[in-house]
Order: C-alpha cells, then structure tokens, then sequence
C-alpha cells in the first residue's frame, strides 16, 4: 500500500520487479536538462516497470503516487519464469505495443526529440504523439556496465546511440598505437554518438566506453533513415558535426591550415562541406598511374604505398602514405593523367573532393592556389622516395 508522495520505484533503480495497479493512480517522472518532466498519469489496471525487466536495464521513469495506492508485484525471479512458462507472451502484440508506448513516452526528455513539440492553443505545447509511437517502435533500450566498450575504431557502423543516463568517452589511438589512447570528448545524459559511421557510411573513427553505468536507446542502421524523417533538424545536427569534425581535420593538414578565416563564417567548415568519405580494402587501388584524376584525397585512417612505373618499365617504389597524408592534388588544378599509383597497405578511410567542388572553394580562398602548386613543384622536383601525388 502507498499513499500520495510515495515513491514506488526510483529512475536508474536497479529493476527488481513489474507492478500491477488494483487501486489508486500514479504519476511517472523522468529527469530532462530542464529539471524533472512528467511523462504520463497511470490509473488502475495499467501494468508498470516491464521496459527494465524485459531490457535487462535499469529504471527508466521514477513512479509517485498520487492518491492511496494498492499494487500488486511480481518479483524479478517471478517475471523471468512466467516468461519462461508463457514465452508468447513477450513476443505477443500486446505486450510489444506496451513496450513500445512506454518507450516512446520517455523520449520526451531527451533534447533532440524536442522538435516533435508543435504549438497548440495559446503558448501551450504538445508533443506529436504519432511521431513519438514511431520512435517508440524503432528504438531499444541497451543497459551498459561501467568499464564496458560500446564500440571500437574500426568497427562496421551499424546503430546510432543516445545516452537516457549515464556517461561515456570517446577516444582514440595515437597514431595507430591501441596502448596510447587520447580522449575525445565526454558525453552525458541526452548526447548521442555513432552518426558518422551511418552518415557517411564508413567504419567507427573512435572508440566509446562507459564511464559509469549507462542505459542507452539504441537505434539500428536499418532505421536511420526513417528516424531523420521523423525528427526534424536531427539530419541537420548530425551534418552539421559531420562537417565541423571534417573542418577540425582539414585546420591538421598542411595548406589547409594557411586558410584566412577572415570572414564572419568558416571557410573550412564550408570546405568541409564538399568532402565526401570513401573507404577502401587492402590491396584496393585508390589511383592508378595512367588514368585521368579529378579527385584529391587525404587518408583519415590507415596507410597506402606509392608507387610508380619508370620509363624504363621498372616498377619503382616511392613512399608510404599515412593519417593526414594528402595525395592527388594535381588532379584538382590540371587537366592531366595520374603520375602514380596509391594501393592500400591496410583498409583505409579517406576524405576526397572533386576538382568541380575545389574550384568552388579556391573562389573563396585564391591563395590556396598558390599553395597547392607550390606543392606541386615540390613533389614534381623530388627524388624517386617521394611522389608526385
């Protein structure tokens, strides 16, 4: 029996239980960044606490009474043999449809489902339900233990995350040495993580750990697409630090780095803009002597061999390219065939851009010119150790 201002159960509790309500109604709770949201009012007869049972996550919402309340509960132990007993019971529509309606209603205090708010009467606002049971229907709970690795650089993207609680870092190798890490960034409640890799459709560029217990919503590649339709300016948010991700590693590379920013935007971010990521296997040729060029690269992770046929018809070995390496520049400023060839050594992420698109930019930023045939004359007038691209 509870009476009002009870607590029956508390949000990142550990679950122990589903409940039942015979009498009485409760209010369910969940901390947003604007302090603690109420998320819905449950009268008798509705169940409560199966999203952390059948997850395997803690609690989601914390649940008050609101009047005298009597429940009913059935035990953790209890819940996982009735399903054992009673298998089509979690599979069955029903209970989906519960799952589904109780996870769409803890999107609410997430931030980057606030754009589902639309304007009713007066200053009042409402949350687009149909929108949020979509959402509901798309995303899953996953609870991750402090210490735990959600993914690995490297690894195939395949699911967006968003942290419901909990903390997680984001970091990554010194150069290819997995022993030496740097931390990235630190996420928290409500940030999200792993829209790069889907994005742009390549691997993992980092790796992200929990720091403390962490309950996250996971969203599966399949649904992406789906997910930015129903969520206005998500795809805009998740461009937008594609592209200043891309800009902070073209500020690394030499020439790029000399860029006046002299206006009241970024230049580089608008560079960054008109990159595209492509990713090749060991072995796959990136450029092949010989052939016409009209893209210019710059390796994000992993490493390419240069090589080169003399005019004797010797096969000549000139360097090894690495992360931040550029290669390819002269295809962006002649009309011209390739003076090497780039093959893998590893699987390699690179961001490359079309000589149409660099011409765009070069009217921003003239000097870049210069740079880039000094550039050039440089690697045309080196010894064989060096390529031309």
């Amino acid at each position: 029996m509870y009476v009002e201002g009870d607590v029956i159960c508390h949000q990142d509790d550990i679950a122990d239980g589903l409940y039942y309500i015979v009498e009485g109604s409760v209010a369910v709770s969940a901390k947003s960044s604007n302090g603690e949201k109420h998320l819905a009012t449950l009268q008798k007869g509705s169940l409560l606490g199966e999203i952390a049972l059948v997850s395997q996550s803690r609690r989601t919402a914390t649940v008050t009474a609101v009047q005298r309340c009597h429940v009913l509960k059935m035990e953790k132990e209890n819940f996982t043999r009735f399903l054992g007993i009673f298998p089509q019971l979690k599979e069955s529509k029903v209970f989906s449809e519960l799952i589904k309606r109780r996870t769409a209603s803890s999107l609410r205090t997430i931030p980057i489902f606030a754009s589902l708010m639309r304007k009713e009467i007066g200053p009042l606002q409402k949350f687009d339900e149909s929108k949020l049971e979509l959402l509901g229907a798309m995303l899953n709970y996953k609870e991750i233990k402090k210490g735990d690795t959600i993914f690995r650089a490297g690894d195939k993207g395949d699911a967006l995350y968003i942290i419901a609680s909990g903390c997680c870092s984001v970091s990554s190798c010194v150069n290819g040495d997995v022993k030496r890490s740097i931390e990235l960034n630190k996420l928290r409640d409500g940030d999200w993580f792993g829209e790069m890799s889907l994005m742009g459709n390549v691997k993992r560029s980092a790796t992200v750990r929990a720091t403390a217990d962490t309950l996250l919503l996971k969203l599966d590649k399949k649904h992406f697409q789906s997910f930015l339709s129903l969520v206005p300016g998500a795809e805009r948010e998740f461009q937008n630090r594609l592209h200043g991700r891309t800009a902070k590693r073209l500020s690394k590379i030499p020439y790029f780095n000399l860029v006046n920013e002299n206006k009241p935007w970024n230049k580089l971010d608008l560079l960054a803009t008109l990159f595209s990521f492509e990713e090749f296997k060991i072995g796959e040729k990136i450029m092949t002597q010989g052939e016409r060029g009209d893209k210019f690269y710059i390796i994000i992770d992993g490493k390419a061999k240069v090589t080169a046929v003399s005019p004797d018809g010797n096969p000549v070995n000139l360097s090894t390219l690495g992360e931040n390496d550029c290669f390819g520049e002269i295809a962006l400023l002649e009309d011209t065939t390739r003076s090497a060839t780039v093959t893998c050594e590893t699987q390699c992420t690179l961001l490359s851009i079309t000589r149409e698109n660099f011409s765009k930019f070069l009217k921003l930023e003239p000097k870049l010119l210069e740079h880039f045939r000094a550039l050039m004359q440089q690697r045309s007038g080196n010894t064989p150790t060096t390529p031309k691209e």
